[in-house]
């Protein structure tokens, strides 16, 4: 179904390489050749092709110089389009979609966390460790800081509009396992303790705490959570998500049929949501996407509302997890599946052996 509908018109090559005298990004060469990562080249290309408003450098960038943020427009471009929206650039592509609902038009600006120093995270190591969770407020606080501060909400086309910054943690490999607990106390300031009762049930207390961030050198200072700041009434709310890597794009591509031939199945397997209400700890899953072809790019999405919105957003016009805070408590609307993160195990096809 897909093939065919790519026969309407030219295809292009996220792959075939630009400038040869670029030095290429080491991720992009392994997506590029890695028989493993297949089924990812494929969904990441059939994403690209599905809309004709990447911008013209956006290969050349994907392929050199701006790999993770390009991988995100993607990732996001895709949850956008799951809903139906008209998708549109934004005059001067700034920000970075325009979104048609019966709301009215949306503005949506991607954003990525980046290590400090100019470094870059290593997206092809899966780490079984967490971040501190200072280091993972500084940074995320840092790039959405940075787009608050660029005042999109002045430019003449996004005047009284809701606007959106969506962002995805790439600073580190560690920060792909930190959930949106973290998020939340750095967006609303508010510190969430999960506790049993005396009978045994879970009760939450919601407590208001001082955000930190660590500096270059090293040092610690106080910091405003973000639906505070000054300005940030002109942001609608944020959506977040860690689950835009590769072990997403591969498990899709995967269900789209876009393996090399050589997987079995994934195993899709980790922790996420406990509905559980005697049940302090979160749940673990296991899924076979064979046997289970139930992935999409809602999972693990959270729009986080600004309860400060000049221009709020509706709770029902984005379809993924939601949270609000009110009256300094956290209320969660939850998709029936909310992982915090994940692994892939990935089964290969046993080759036949020739007779003799």
């Amino acid at each position: 179904m897909l093939a065919t509908s790519w026969k309407k018109y030219e295809m292009k090559d996220l792959f075939k390489v630009c400038n040869s005298k670029k030095k290429l990004d080491e991720r992009f060469q392994y997506l590029s050749t890695l028989p493993y990562l297949s089924s990812a080249k494929g969904e990441v290309n059939r994403i690209y092709n599905s809309w004709n408003g990447f911008d013209k450098d956006f290969a050349n960038q994907f392929q050199t110089t701006n790999y993770e943020s390009r991988l995100w427009e993607l990732y996001t471009y895709e949850f956008l389009n799951s809903h139906d929206f008209e998708i549109e650039k934004s005059k001067s592509e700034r920000p970075d979609f325009k979104i048609s609902t019966s709301e009215g038009h949306v503005y949506i600006e991607c954003v990525t966390s980046n290590s400090m120093n100019g470094g870059r995270s290593d997206l092809m190591l899966k780490s079984a460790n967490y971040e501190l969770e200072i280091d993972f407020i500084s940074r995320i606080g840092s790039a959405l800081f940075s787009k608050l501060s660029k005042k999109y909400y002045d430019l003449e086309w996004v005047k009284g509009s809701p606007l959106i910054f969506a962002i995805q943690p790439y600073h580190s490999s560690e920060s792909l396992n930190m959930n949106v607990y973290n998020v939340v106390k750095y967006l609303y300031g508010i510190k969430i303790e999960k506790k049993l009762d005396s009978k045994g049930k879970l009760s939450y207390e919601f407590n208001k705490v001082v955000n930190q961030k660590r500096l270059e050198n090293g040092n610690l200072i106080d910091i405003g959570s973000f639906f505070e700041l000054p300005n940030s009434e002109f942001v609608s709310g944020v959506i977040f998500t860690n689950s835009a890597t590769l072990g997403k794009f591969t498990r899709i591509g995967f269900q789209n049929g876009f393996d090399s031939g050589e997987t079995e199945d994934i195993t899709y397997f980790g922790i996420g949501y406990n509905d559980s209400s005697d049940d302090i700890k979160p749940a673990y899953f296991c899924h076979s996407v064979k046997d289970k072809p139930f992935e999409n790019y809602n999972h693990g999405v959270t729009f986080f509302h600004n309860p400060n919105a000049k221009y709020p957003i509706s709770d029902d016009l984005l379809f993924c997890t939601q949270c609000k805070c009110e009256r300094h408590q956290i209320l969660w609307r939850r998709l029936n599946f909310y992982p915090y993160n994940g692994s892939n195990a990935r089964i290969v096809k046993t080759k036949k052996r020739a007779s003799s």
